[in-house]
């Protein structure tokens, strides 16, 4: 039986806010990693991670610079709870926490890309700028401290589990890049895709620190 119009009209702007409550979870740190690795990123407690970003067919250029500032922001927290974990379980919890919210804002990123318009020369290089702030150099420094964790991480027994969430992000980070590339003009995207082969790069040292 079909809803009366007019409760149809009061439904309508409420769908996406029932759809973004029923898709963020409270989630325990304590829950087993191999639940955590299959579990989406969205599924994050709405607390510590940014809101999940409007996308449309005529998503604006603020729409994407805005998730390239939260992602680095994300970035900077992830980098944060790598530096404080020194083997204690708890540490790692906490730094796969914030592990994830990054994996969350990554999507963020490639849905607005995939959503804004091709952009034109100035734009593209603002897109550019933005995208400096968690990559190349940043991404360089926060593998070279994964690197140096192998040890405290093994202590733990979590080596394989680490193996993977690299993986993974570097998979995520280059459909974030690949995104960036079919959107912006060419000198731009020939410097983002030079940029993710170096980031790429940077990712194989790390995972092969963690095994072959």
């Amino acid at each position: 039986m079909s809803l009366p119009r007019t409760t149809k009209s009061l439904l309508t702007p409420l769908l996406p806010l029932l759809l973004i409550l029923n898709l963020i979870a409270a989630t325990m740190w304590t829950t087993p990693l191999s639940f955590l690795l299959t579990t989406p990123a969205l599924l994050l407690p709405a607390t510590n991670a940014h809101p999940i970003l409007p996308t449309n067919n005529k998503a604006p250029l603020d729409t994407l610079i805005t998730a390239i500032t939260h992602l680095s922001t994300d970035y900077t927290n992830f980098y944060h709870g790598v530096q404080a974990f020194h083997g204690t379980p708890e540490q790692y919890n906490e730094g796969l926490a914030a592990e994830l919210i990054v994996e969350r804002s990554i999507h963020a990123v490639i849905s607005a890309a995939n959503a804004v318009e091709p952009l034109n020369d100035k734009d593209s290089r603002k897109v550019l700028e933005t995208m400096r702030q968690p990559y190349p150099e940043f991404m360089k420094n926060l593998l070279d401290l994964i690197k140096t964790k192998t040890e405290p991480v093994a202590h733990l027994g979590k080596t394989y589990e680490v193996k993977r969430i690299l993986e993974n992000l570097n998979r995520v980070s280059d459909m974030l890049a690949m995104g960036v590339e079919k959107k912006v003009v060419k000198e731009v995207a020939d410097a983002v895709a030079g940029g993710r082969k170096w980031v790429d790069e940077l990712f194989l040292e790390t995972i092969r620190a963690y095994g072959a």
